[in-house]
């Protein structure tokens, strides 16, 4: 009965797709020495529980997750200001110094293996130019006509 059971787990398993197979393997050795032991129905239905997450969570790894981060390279300050909003919705302009930047955006792809260890591969790097603002001074100097608060970028080195 154990061994025509173990067969069609066997087949079952072979479904789990993109599995590691050290993974599964190991969920099978367990499931085996926890069946071979089990004297009731409740005992070995627990086994099967226990195969069934672990193959569950075979079938999940290797996971993968994508990201970016974006670095500030620099900052050039403009020698002249721009009149900006003060905050959406003011209806007043403040003057608002005006910088170039240039950033970098590197993609990353981390890998989680099955035994947890994780490893992270760099995808794609570029840099790319912007332009920000920060209120100059820090209080508003009033100015008018002005650009809408969502015209430019705000500096975030500030």
């Amino acid at each position: 009965m154990k061994t025509a059971l173990a067969a069609v787990l066997f087949l079952l398993a072979g479904q789990v797709a993109l599995a590691d197979q050290a993974c599964t393997d190991q969920c099978w050795q367990t499931w085996d020495d926890c069946a071979h032991n089990c004297g009731d129905f409740w005992s070995c239905d627990a086994c099967d529980q226990q195969r069934d997450q672990c193959l569950n969570y075979c079938a999940s790894c290797p996971s993968t997750r994508d990201y970016s981060t974006t670095v500030l390279l620099s900052a050039q300050q403009q020698p002249f200001t721009v009149c900006v909003e003060d905050y959406p919705n003011a209806h007043y302009g403040c003057r608002f110094t005006k910088y170039n930047t240039q950033y970098r955006r590197t993609n990353y792809r981390e890998t989680t293996n099955c035994d947890g260890t994780k490893t992270t591969t760099v995808l794609s790097s570029s840099t790319f130019p912007g332009v920000c603002v920060t209120k100059y001074p820090s209080s508003c100097t009033s100015c008018s006509p002005y650009s809408l608060y969502n015209t430019y970028d705000h500096c975030p080195f500030w």
